[in-house]
């Protein structure tokens, strides 16, 4: 049989529908209220469904958590390591265009049958336990990788980490790329708080890598560390020199002297790069050897090979269009300075999630050079673009206003000259519905 309803390992992938309106009844409302409403604190309910239907024996795992960072770690260490020829799942979230994309085996989303039978299987258990939409993810992507016969997989915390649905794992190594102010009524008010949180992820005797993180959280680290009896690594063995961007669109840098080229161009990444070089090293104390050539290889395929989207991603040249997922003070701050950096004019559709404190962003807003277009994804999270119109004009910035990204687009299209730029950036939801607008570059279905 062919067409829509073809069947894959007897499971029809026309029941994919029907398995995703039973997954989206599990989307809460956010309506406005605190983002505590929609987040389950504890891995119950992930045990719970694991235990029902066969606890799952998982592979090796690598489990990452940060405020910032976290998901292009996961996404470049799975790019390593199947360039060096390991079998390799991968667990990260949100999605831009399908929920498969939160589960993947070699870069390439969970098939559609195998998604439709796990849903199925489980549904019957989740569904009078008042599970999350993002617990049955995480234990579909567990279940789904057990069967899989895995070398390894990489495992990226949803938000925080001590409460974390993806915290029941006893990983073979844990990652905390970076600490900053994010999900501040769940997490806590001040660095300290969120550092704690995020430390929950350090697990007994097990190593940990540690990102640049700032002095006032090294000590909350080193000591839930040092509880814990774990090994306590930092990134400092490793030094990234910005060479620059050759013809080939490539990024090109130096570590410790080593030429790499990166197909992820943002200045945040080059942060990352040293926490992913010595998460490798210690990878390859365990067993998990990646040579020089799988390193070159990994790096420079990170969006081709696991599908890494909105990371300074340039969408066309002349004029530059580039989206960013940039949606908390310190991701702004990066990207923002790397607009600076750039000295061309241009344009930046703006539109953030309800729950971020605006604080950090007008304190990092480019006050020349820039017209704002204020706009909104079509989550109910998306903050009322008219809100951020009347903050930025107490700013003094030059802006215009619309309600969807697709207008946004098109107005600064019309305004733009080819020497310019167009940066559409804010939040994962908003650069999700621009990518939808260049299809050609970004698809999944």
């Amino acid at each position: 049989m062919s067409g829509p309803f073809a069947s894959e390992g007897g499971v029809h992938t026309g029941d994919y529908p029907r398995a995703l309106k039973r997954l989206n009844s599990l989307v809460r409302p956010f309506g406005g209220m605190a983002h505590s409403s929609v987040f389950k604190k504890g891995t119950e309910r992930v045990e719970f469904l694991l235990n029902s239907l066969g606890k799952a024996k998982l592979p090796p795992i690598v489990h990452v958590g940060g405020t910032n960072g976290k998901g292009s770690v996961s996404h470049t260490l799975a790019s390593v390591l199947q360039a060096a020829g390991y079998k390799v799942g991968l667990h990260t979230s949100p999605h831009f265009f399908s929920v498969r994309e939160r589960i993947r085996i070699q870069g390439r989303p969970i098939p559609k049958s195998e998604f439709v039978k796990w849903v199925d299987k489980s549904y019957p258990y989740w569904k009078n336990i008042s599970a999350s939409y993002f617990e049955v993810c995480t234990a579909i992507a567990l279940l789904f990788f057990e069967e899989q016969e895995l070398d390894i997989a990489i495992i990226e915390v949803g938000l925080g980490g001590r409460w974390d649905a993806t915290n029941l794992v006893t990983p073979l190594m844990s990652i905390i790329s970076s600490i900053a102010y994010d999900h501040e009524d769940i997490l806590g008010s001040t660095l300290q708080k969120i550092a704690m949180e995020k430390a929950g992820i350090i697990k007994p005797s097990i190593d940990v890598v540690l990102g640049e993180l700032s002095p006032e959280v090294m000590p909350v680290m080193r000591e839930v560390a040092h509880q814990q009896g774990a090994s306590l690594h930092t990134n400092e063995s490793f030094y990234v020199e910005d060479v620059g961007t050759k013809e080939n669109g490539y990024r090109c840098v130096k570590i410790n002297g080593a030429p790499y080229e990166l197909d992820i161009k943002g200045d945040f990444f080059l942060k990352n790069l040293p926490t992913i070089c010595q998460s490798l090293e210690v990878l390859k104390d365990k067993g998990f050897r990646t040579s020089s050539e799988a390193w070159k290889k990994g790096f420079r395929s990170v969006q081709t090979q696991t599908q890494l989207w909105g990371r300074w991603q340039e969408m066309e040249t002349q004029p530059l269009v580039i989206c960013d997922v940039a949606h908390n003070g310190m991701a702004w701050q990066y990207v923002f300075q790397q607009l600076k950096k750039m000295k061309k004019r241009g344009y930046v559709i703006l539109g953030i999630s309800s729950d971020k404190n605006r604080h950090y962003l007008w304190d990092t807003c480019p006050q020349e050079g820039v017209h704002y277009i204020f706009t909104q994804s079509v989550q109910d999270r998306a903050l009322d673009s008219n809100i951020l119109a009347a903050e930025a004009s107490k700013y003094g910035l030059p802006h215009s206003q619309t309600q969807h990204v697709s207008l946004a687009l098109s107005e600064a299209r019309k305004r733009v000259g080819q020497d310019d730029f167009i940066l559409i950036t804010g939040s994962f939801y908003l650069v999700a519905e621009a990518l939808m607008l260049f299809t050609s570059q970004c698809k999944i279905d």
